[in-house]
């Protein structure tokens, strides 16, 4: 069992609404494979010392789903650590007809193998990248991921077919580490650019987080449209500032679909998760708003 803080939590219940989502929309599309790969699955359950109870971490929550997903479904989990690795397959024991394989290896070099031995172009595939920190994952990961495509058709529409991403972006420890490596940062960006953006930040009206969130939405924008890609801050309330962003990428409009419906739970939502100390914001929509606000102006002026 893990120790985390509070806001995990938070991350973990937007990780379950999401595939829970997923699989009602998965089994109405029984003509491919649909599979979910945890490459951080850590143990499978996870606590914090200030709660009550403990609750299931990632990896529970995938294969948890994934077993409601119908014959087609199974998951993949990865984690370095491989003294967890005995508790992960005990946590997840009730589950194990849909783990197809559990790995104890570093996600930026399993992910390849993982992709070529069970992960068909066809099938609708969703990576859950979800570091301990940012100098866990390397942009190259995210990136060899997404280029595992083909081209493909959905009602008449053409598409790029690519795995989904999850990805968790800790803009907290990126920002509170800057000073010390910024080459392990720059690996995780993919690029060394966000150095001089955050030095614009100010001119720009921009916050920090805001900065590091464009950076990355845009090395993801070479792979997944403006439309697929779906940020969500999650905020603390106690120090008004965020602590990561979760990132949804998909080009499948089936995702697509899915990503509007989880969307409005969001938005749904907001309240209950104020009441526990915590914001969530959907930034796409947040950007949709401020663009309508100011054409309204515009018009009126």
């Amino acid at each position: 069992m893990s120790e985390v803080e509070k806001h995990t939590q938070m991350k973990h219940r937007l990780l379950g609404v999401y595939l829970s989502i997923c699989t009602k929309n998965v089994k109405s599309q029984k003509s491919h494979d649909f599979i979910v790969v945890d490459l951080y699955a850590n143990d499978g359950t996870a606590y914090w010392p200030g709660g009550d109870e403990p609750w299931e971490g990632s990896a529970k929550i995938i294969a948890k789903w994934v077993s409601k997903a119908g014959g087609n479904a199974f998951c993949i989990l990865n984690e370095k650590d491989t003294t967890l690795i005995e508790n992960l397959k005990e946590n997840t024991k009730e589950y194990q007809s849909v783990i197809r394989e559990i790995f104890p290896e570093d996600a930026n070099t399993i992910y390849q193998h993982i992709l070529n031995k069970y992960v068909p172009m066809d099938a609708h595939s969703i990576f859950l990248l979800d570091p301990y920190n940012h100098t866990e994952l390397k942009f190259s990961t995210v990136e060899g991921i997404a280029k595992h495509c083909k081209e493909d058709h959905y009602r008449g529409e053409s598409f790029i077919r690519r795995p989904e991403l999850i990805i968790n972006l800790p803009t907290f420890s990126i920002l509170k580490s800057q000073t010390q490596n910024e080459q392990l940062i720059t690996d995780f960006f993919g690029t060394d650019i966000w150095i001089e953006e955050l030095k614009k930040a100010k001119k720009r009206r921009m916050s920090q987080p805001e900065v590091l969130l464009e950076v990355y939405t845009k090395q993801l924008g070479k792979f997944y449209s403006t439309d697929g890609i779906v940020p969500i801050e999650i905020r603390t309330l106690e120090f008004n500032a965020p602590i990561y962003y979760l990132i949804f990428a998909a080009t499948h409009p089936v995702a697509k679909t899915i990503q509007q419906s989880f969307k409005t739970w969001v938005a749904r939502k907001i309240k209950d998760f104020r009441r526990e100390g915590f914001d969530l914001k959907d930034i796409a929509e947040a950007k949709r708003q401020h663009l309508t606000t100011i054409e309204s102006f515009e018009r009126k002026s």
